[in-house]
């Protein structure tokens, strides 16, 4: 009953969602869902957009940032399209010998990310590419008290009719916060943070967590860049962000469901804490 009626931002990584694994990450999704989570999915795309422009991918990024141009915009949409296509239908399975069988699920999507162009920084323009503006997150509230799982996807729309590019993560961050969600999951292939033998040991306060993005090396960007989300998230009020291999099948329930769980936890309030004696003894 724990999770009941929580609402949790789920970000699915573009490897994980090219996967072998993926079939059985919606089925562990669905069932997470069917139990009483209000579930808001972020795709990961950019591995599938690189191999959808091939050769045109070399030498279009800044800082991290994809420069967009009208041609990779065009290509972004037809992926988008592609993945969110193929999603929805396996959300849609129910046959009788299958896990999902008898689920009746809806997933939903639609304009709820407002965004903003990144503009020309440092004398570069980055033309498509966006940023997170705002949610309507009364709209996307109102899906999920409908019991529709939300989908959002890394196209952001301007109050001009502009269609931007934006960062997954950035959109994962900013649904979490805007919807004051009780956990922002990411869910990663063969994600592994420093630390513990046991990823579900790697419990860090932002403190600490901050801590860990000093000392790592610039070879461990992409965990860095995962670090950071965390910690951006729980200084805007998300409780608890989990970092998690989901290459493992059930995994998402093993840490959901048991105690001791398996992913790496970054958090804003204390993990383990002793109750402060009562002053008044009955």
């Amino acid at each position: 009953y724990a999770h009941r009626g929580k609402t949790f931002v789920v970000y699915i990584s573009d490897r994980l969602l090219a996967s072998n694994s993926i079939g059985s990450l919606i089925h562990d999704l669905a069932l997470v869902h069917t139990l009483g989570v209000k579930l808001v999915l972020v795709l990961g795309l950019r591995n599938f957009i690189d191999k959808k422009l091939g050769k045109q991918s070399k030498d279009t990024f800044k800082d991290d940032w994809r420069i967009t141009n009208t041609e990779s915009l065009n290509a972004i949409k037809e992926v988008v399209g592609t993945v969110k296509s193929n999603l929805e239908a396996q959300f849609s399975i129910g046959l009788i010998n299958t896990p999902m069988s008898g689920m009746k699920l809806n997933v939903v999507s639609g304009n709820y990310v407002r965004a903003k162009p990144v503009g020309v920084r440092d004398g570069v323009d980055f033309l498509h590419t966006g940023e997170v503006r705002n949610l309507a997150t009364g709209e996307i509230q109102k899906q999920l008290d409908a019991n529709n799982i939300v989908l959002l996807t890394p196209l952001g729309y301007s109050k001009t009719g502009d269609i931007f590019n934006l960062n997954s993560m950035e959109v994962a961050k900013h649904a979490a916060c805007a919807l004051e969600s009780e956990k922002l999951i990411l869910l990663l292939d063969k994600f592994k943070a420093p630390g513990n033998k046991k990823q579900s040991d790697n419990h860090f306060n932002v403190n600490e967590a901050k801590e860990l993005i000093k000392k790592l090396p610039k070879s461990k960007q992409l965990i860095k860049n995962y670090l950071n989300i965390a910690v951006q998230a729980c200084l805007e009020n998300v409780k608890r962000v989990h970092l998690m291999d989901a290459s493992k099948p059930g995994a998402l329930l093993e840490e959901l469901y048991t105690l001791e769980g398996v992913a790496t936890l970054v958090t804003a309030e204390t993990y383990d804490d002793i109750r402060p004696r009562p002053s008044v003894l009955w």
